[in-house]
């Protein structure tokens, strides 16, 4: 990995990045077009300068920008991007686990198969989030408009205009059928990572009850085997995800074990478990 450029740099570069098809830099273009404007309305070159910041804070911030910047676009960390494009909560919901993973771990073996739950909740909570992206689309109008066609299609009309609305009808009635299983396919993803995060919790709980590593071990082992289930319904909800079905899962590699991991183990999961 290349050294993570520095400020000035990040910000010379945002000033005189030109998106793909443009001739000019779009903030060299604003602040010019501003500039010049502002020779009549001194006022504008506030909204000039706010705007380059606008457009240059935007890039410097983007972790794609930051690593071409970098020289290093092409090696980024998958877990590390994947991370970065989750939101806030999720973000935190994630590293939570994974900080009551490694304060689990006691062996390599262990260990691995911290790490596999721990793979398969940030692929969960990435498919959880595509979906709550496709339901965000749904239009409340479209029950409505099926409701209509079902009207008009009940009355006596033209042949070939029936034709066409039931056509039209069996259309929306898919966009619906989609939206419905999608939400279905939400409350499953949403389960599947508490029944993750509870196998977590229980390997914490016998952790410290003090039960035998190879008795954790043989758990962790028969875990993992039936969640190979959940991987291959996760790779069938591609239509809803936005994750390719021969996308590998993004390994997770458990860090140090550390006294502030053991703290963090005392940490809830989930803020709320009902959610």
């Amino acid at each position: 990995m290349s050294e993570t450029p520095s400020t000035s740099a990040l910000f010379m570069r945002a000033l005189l990045f030109r998106p793909f098809g443009v001739w000019i830099p779009p903030a060299l273009a604003i602040g010019g077009a501003f500039a010049l404007a502002g020779l009549r309305m001194p006022g504008l070159w506030f909204y000039g300068a706010a705007g380059v910041l606008t457009w240059v804070l935007a890039l410097v911030t983007n972790a794609r920008f930051r690593a071409a910047v970098a020289g290093d676009a092409a090696t980024v960390d998958p877990l590390d991007a994947a991370v970065a494009r989750l939101d806030a909560e999720d973000r935190d919901r994630f590293e939570r686990l994974r900080e009551r993973c490694e304060a689990v771990a006691e062996d390599s073996h262990l260990s691995l198969g911290l790490g596999e739950l721990a793979s398969l909740h940030l692929q969960l909570l990435r498919a959880r989030a595509g979906m709550q992206q496709f339901l965000a689309q749904y239009d409340e109008g479209l029950a409505r408009r099926s409701a209509e066609l079902a009207r008009r299609l009940s009355k006596p009309i033209d042949d070939e205009l029936a034709e066409t609305l039931k056509k039209e009808r069996e259309g929306i009635q898919r966009r619906l059928d989609g939206y419905t299983t999608a939400r279905k396919e939400l409350e499953q993803a949403e389960s599947e990572l508490r029944r993750v995060e509870d196998e977590v919790e229980y390997l914490r709980e016998q952790s410290v009850l003090g039960t035998p590593a190879a008795s954790a071990t043989h758990h962790i082992d028969s875990v993992t085997g039936a969640l190979s289930e959940t991987r291959e319904w996760l790779a069938k909800q591609s239509e809803y995800t936005g994750i390719s079905e021969d996308e590998q899962p993004i390994p997770v590699p458990l860090r140090a074990h550390t006294q502030h991991h053991r703290r963090a183990a005392l940490r809830p999961i989930r803020d709320n478990p009902q959610t």
